[in-house]
């Protein structure tokens, strides 16, 4: 089931879209973790980028206190439970009634790091009590680095993107021709102005 799923989610990648590579890694985490659900906030520098719910209602996580759009979800780390039955602070509250009500039994907060300011928590929802074994955490941490790359190769991508844009914007609003070649002299770009000079 690990290398299936490793070689479902690396098609899910290919296709290059952050939102889609962040629901991909919440059903692949909820596979490998064998858990009902799990709520995913992908972050760049402290910021939710984008976010998953999977195996529960889209609005679980708020019945949770886990709002997609959460601002503070570097604070979501302290909703680890081990056991929600025996959790004092849970006891009687509307969130451990709609806990019990999915069959879910333990909450535990993976906190994924990144680089480029990248990072992510993965809240996994199960229904046995207890601790995540610590060769399922390695395994979706691995995973999640694989997304990591591709979400940073994408925003690489789109930041080239906006700087040649603008670029190209400066370039064509100057006066003077302005003409780019190569080292053989074949001309590689010209600006609007240049057509207008040399005809």
């Amino acid at each position: 089931p690990w290398i299936e799923s490793i070689e479902q989610y690396d098609q899910v990648l290919r296709t290059g879209d952050t939102v889609t590579a962040t629901q991909g890694l919440a059903q692949v985490a909820a596979r490998l973790a064998e858990c009902s659900g799990t709520v995913l906030h992908l972050m760049h520098h402290g910021r939710c980028i984008a976010a998953a719910v999977h195996g529960v209602p889209r609005d679980f996580p708020s019945i949770l206190g886990l709002a997609l759009e959460a601002e503070r979800a570097a604070e979501l780390t302290a909703v680890s439970v081990s056991d929600v039955r025996r959790c004092a602070e849970l006891e009687g509250t509307f969130a451990a009634e709609a806990l019990h009500s999915k069959g879910i039994r333990s909450m535990q907060v993976l906190a994924l790091q990144g680089r480029s300011g990248l990072g992510a928590n993965l809240v996994l929802l199960a229904s046995q009590s207890g601790e995540l074994a610590d060769a399922t955490k390695r395994g979706i941490r691995l995973i999640a680095e694989r997304m990591f790359l591709v979400v940073e190769h994408n925003m690489m991508v789109h930041a080239a993107h906006a700087d040649s844009s603008q670029l190209r914007a400066v370039l064509d609003a100057a006066s003077d021709a302005i003409i780019g070649t190569d080292a053989a002299g074949c001309i590689l770009s010209a600006n609007r102005a240049s057509a207008r000079v040399f005809g």
